[in-house]
């Protein structure tokens, strides 16, 4: 059977680099900081394509988020480049963690006994 093109994870990637892209517009100093320095909340929409949807969606995102910030770029692509870079890792290191504790947790909720050795793991955790 062929497999199907993931169009609600295309879709939802598209939004998000869009509100990614809006977000990149946005950026202001930060006292006490140098002035090329800019505060950068653009990283959010990615982190959270790379926890809903998977890691490489993540650094799709980061990637068409830059490749429209290079639209109104001020350093010459550096700034855009080193950005794509980090927030690439960022999303791409989130994602590929929680892709791995998500394994983790559902391999212990398949043991005997599994879903109440997640429940108390997961109370030992917010505990402390």
């Amino acid at each position: 059977m062929k497999k199907q093109f993931p169009l609600r994870a295309v879709i939802l990637s598209a939004l998000l680099a869009a509100v990614a892209s809006a977000l990149f517009l946005i950026q202001f100093s930060v006292p006490l900081v140098p002035s090329f320095l800019k505060m950068d909340v653009s990283d959010m929409p990615a982190l959270v394509a790379s926890l809903a949807l998977g890691p490489w969606w993540g650094v799709l995102v980061c990637l068409v988020k830059n490749a429209v910030g290079l639209l109104h770029s001020e350093t010459m692509f550096v700034g855009e480049l080193s950005n794509l870079i980090l927030s690439s890792a960022f999303a791409l290191m989130a994602g590929l963690l929680c892709r791995k504790v998500m394994r983790f947790y559902d391999r212990q909720a398949r043991q005997p006994y599994g879903p109440i050795l997640v429940r108390l793991q997961s109370r030992r955790l917010q505990s402390g």
